[in-house]
């Protein structure tokens, strides 16, 4: 999920309602784009390219991007818990304080 303001030159698609429940607030989405974006605590520039679902509540989050678990799947992104580390092939960063963002 990305917010509207990031994506706002990009095509964007019409799609039914689908609703979220975040620790940001709940809210619906109506709309699709593709985004192409980089994780750079893991590979500058190694690029993925998704269909995000696009936020259009007016308040940005303390999120740009929310990237859910069939993504994190997909790209096969490790989390270690009993090491607070994230890896991705053969990349690791460790995990941010989730109370940061607040």
């Amino acid at each position: 999920m990305i917010h509207h303001l990031l994506v706002g030159k990009l095509k964007q698609k019409l799609h039914k309602p689908s609703n979220w429940s975040t620790k940001a607030g709940s809210f619906e989405t109506t709309k699709t784009c593709k985004v192409n974006f980089t994780l750079p605590a893991f590979h500058e520039n190694r690029n993925i390219c998704w269909k995000a679902y696009v936020d259009e509540t007016e308040k940005l989050s303390c999120y740009d991007m929310i990237i859910g678990w069939d993504l994190l799947a997909k790209i096969e992104i490790k989390f270690h818990f009993d090491t607070q580390m994230m890896k991705w092939d053969n990349a690791s960063t460790p995990m941010q304080d989730p109370d940061q963002f607040n």
